[in-house]
């Protein structure tokens, strides 16, 4: 089992050794003392930033109220159904000749008369005006500026240079500096 670790640890190890030394070897040659590829970071001073904008579209639901009037028809006149049947229910009681039938008489009378009423009625229903308010909804479309991010112009050394930022870089920005030699 220890002998397969080894087989398998080994050359792994090896290689990860040689990796190592081999990008050390490119950053710094240990014979001449000297950096042959580098980055470090500095910080350069802004001179301009300029808000990048973008518009962005939204609804906003708006409210339109108006009153109409409206013409509202009543309803059955129920007094004189009531009191159609209340005759008619008499009337039937009245005209029967034994107790079994001026019961049946009540009833047949009553809805009878209620029936009679209700057709003479029918034809005189009220009306009335009132007025209603009607609401309809629209979307409207607005648009609003957002901030997206900044055109920065920052000096280094001497030159001016130009770049995009996600946020306001402030009085100084970090910046990558690469040396290399160009052959």
């Amino acid at each position: 089992m220890n002998h397969l670790l080894v087989k398998k640890v080994l050359p792994l190890a090896t290689a990860l050794v040689l990796i190592s030394s081999t990008t050390h070897a490119e950053r710094y040659n240990h014979h001449t003392k000297k950096h042959y590829s580098t980055t470090h970071y500095d910080y350069a001073r802004v001179v301009a930033v300029e808000p990048i904008y973008q518009q962005v579209k939204y609804y906003e639901p708006q409210q339109e109220c108006h009153y109409e009037r409206r013409r509202i028809r009543g309803g059955n006149n129920t007094t004189a159904i009531i009191v159609g049947s209340l005759l008619g229910g008499a009337l039937g009681n009245e005209l029967g000749h034994n107790k079994s039938n001026k019961r049946v008489g009540a009833v047949a009378g009553a809805i009878l008369g209620g029936s009679i009423a209700n057709d003479v009625t029918r034809g005189k229903r009220t009306y009335h005006s009132q007025n209603e308010q009607v609401c309809t909804t629209t979307q409207q479309v607005r648009y609003h500026e957002k901030i997206t991010g900044y055109n920065v112009g920052y000096k280094y050394r001497g030159k001016t240079y130009y770049t995009q930022t996600g946020r306001h870089p402030g009085d100084e920005i970090k910046i990558a500096v690469d040396i290399r030699p160009v052959i």
